[in-house]
């Protein structure tokens, strides 16, 4: 039972911890600011992302693999729209209609992930990334956010816990919509 309430726990999970290596906020996170619009392959991207998630439960009893791949889907939609920026001393995230907010210098907050439980949430620019850290107690999940060559917004997931077999990594892409 208990192993199960971690991955419960874990599958609630959606969001991410913030500073910059230089101490202040990069030059890259201004060029990652704006609006992005999903530009994946819905079919093939959830075909992938569901394949980790079964990969990531292989361990675990019938019964609770079943439960764990479900939340599991629940936890990691495919946002059709991002929206990265910063506002005064903070860095906003949102993903639809749901805003992850903490501060540029890299401390913690608590905040509520898309299914309304509490995590520590922040951000770390790094080089030309955003990184995005949601930590519980019972895992992390890490969304990592920079430009492919092709100049498109990639969000790499990595989600993880010692409750699974193996983390949740998987990569999103998005197009400019707007700067701002």
């Amino acid at each position: 039972m208990r192993k199960a309430a971690g991955v419960f726990a874990l599958c609630m999970m959606i969001g991410g911890t913030a500073a910059s290596e230089d101490g202040g906020i990069a030059p890259s996170l201004e060029r990652l600011t704006g609006t992005y619009a999903y530009a994946g392959d819905k079919t093939r991207d959830r075909a992938a992302i569901d394949a980790q998630i079964k990969a990531a439960t292989a361990n675990m009893s019938a019964l609770v693999s079943r439960i764990a791949h479900s939340r599991l889907q629940a936890g990691n939609p495919i946002p059709e729209r991002l929206s990265i920026s910063a506002i005064g001393n903070d860095i906003r995230v949102e993903m639809d209609d749901h805003a992850f907010v903490a501060a540029k210098g890299g401390g913690e907050r608590k905040t509520k992930n898309l299914a309304g439980h509490t995590v520590n949430l922040s951000f770390h620019v790094k080089k030309a990334q955003l990184v995005q850290d949601l930590v519980q107690s019972r895992g992390e999940r890490i969304n990592v956010f920079r430009f492919n060559d092709a100049g498109q917004l990639v969000m790499r997931v990595k989600e993880s816990s010692p409750e699974l077999a193996a983390s949740v990594e998987y990569d999103l892409v998005y197009k400019r919509a707007s700067k701002k």
